[in-house]
C-alpha cells in the first residue's frame, strides 16, 4: 500500500514556512521544515523519502544547485517549485528539470497548495501500483518461462496468423530450429509439407471453434528420422497453446 511521504518545506523566511507546513497539514500531510538549501541536503541524504516543496532563492544556495547536489549523490525527489511573482519563467525552466508542479507565491497561494499537493499525492499513487505492477508482471513472466523450461514437452504459443510468440527449448528441439528463428516464423512455414496438412486443418479448426483437441503427426523435420508426435490444443487469449509429446515409442507398442 502506497504511504504518502512527509513533505520537506524549504523556504527562508520562517513565518512562511510555518503557514506552508500548517496549511499542509490541515489537509492531512506530515511536514519538516528547513530554511537552507544545506539543511535540506543533510536531511535527504539521511531520508530521501520526501516530497521537496522547494523555494527556488534560499540564503545559501537556488534551487537549481540544490537539486544539482542531490543529482550527484544519486538522489532524485519529486518536487514542487516555489517562486515569487514575476518569477514564471524560473518555474517553467524547473519545470523542465523535473518539477511536478510550481506554485506561484500570490495571496491566495496558502488556499491553492492543499489542492497541488493532494494532485501529487494521487499521481505518485499512481506511478508507485504501476511500477509494482510491472515488477510483478516481470517475476510471472520469470516464473512461467523457467515453469516452460523446466517442462520435457515441447511448448509454443501462436498467435491468430499463425505466429510462434512463445517457445521453449524442447519446442525448439520438436522443429529442430533455434528459438531465435522459430519466434515470430509462421506455422505454416514451419511443418513439413504433406505429413504437416492434417496438424494445419487441426489448429485451424481449434482457431476457428475455440475448441481444445489434439492431432497426432508423423514428422521428420530433416532429422533424418520420422517421429510421431501427439499435439495437444488449447485455444488461450493470445490464440493457441500447444504441447507436443513425442510418441513414438507408443506407437511402436500399439502396432
Amino acid at each position: 500500500m502506497f504511504e504518502p511521504p512527509s513533505f520537506l518545506v524549504v523556504e527562508d523566511n520562517e513565518g512562511l514556512n510555518y503557514l506552508i507546513q500548517k496549511a499542509l497539514q490541515r489537509a492531512g500531510f506530515k511536514t519538516v521544515g528547513v530554511q537552507k538549501g544545506s539543511e535540506a541536503i543533510d536531511r535527504i541524504r539521511k531520508n530521501p523519502n520526501y516530497i521537496l516543496l522547494l523555494d527556488y532563492k534560499l540564503p545559501d544556495m537556488n534551487g537549481t544547485v540544490l537539486l544539482e547536489y542531490l543529482e550527484g549523490m544519486g538522489i532524485k525527489v519529486p518536487f514542487v517549485i516555489l517562486t515569487g511573482q514575476g518569477d514564471e519563467k524560473v518555474a517553467v525552466e524547473m519545470m523542465k528539470l523535473g518539477a511536478r508542479d510550481y506554485l506561484i507565491k500570490s495571496t491566495n497561494f496558502l488556499e491553492i497548495l492543499p489542492q497541488v499537493a493532494h494532485r501529487l499525492i494521487d499521481k505518485l499513487s499512481s506511478e508507485e501500483e504501476l511500477k509494482n505492477a510491472v515488477q510483478e508482471k516481470e517475476k510471472s513472466e520469470q516464473r512461467y518461462r523457467l515453469l516452460l523450461e523446466s517442462m520435457s514437452d515441447g511448448v509454443f504459443v501462436l498467435s491468430p496468423d499463425w505466429r510462434v510468440l512463445i517457445a521453449n527449448s524442447a519446442a525448439s528441439d520438436f522443429f529442430n530450429l533455434p528459438i531465435d528463428k522459430l519466434l515470430k516464423s509462421s506455422i505454416k512455414n514451419l511443418l513439413p509439407s504433406g505429413s504437416g496438412d492434417k496438424c494445419l486443418s487441426e489448429l485451424d479448426e481449434a482457431l476457428k471453434t475455440h475448441q481444445s483437441t489434439s492431432v497426432i503427426c508423423k514428422f521428420d523435420f530433416g532429422k533424418g528420422q520420422d517421429e510421431y508426435f501427439e499435439i495437444k490444443i488449447y485455444p488461450v487469449p493470445e490464440g493457441l497453446l500447444c504441447i507436443s509429446t513425442k510418441i513414438s515409442g507408443r506407437v511402436e507398442m500399439e502396432n
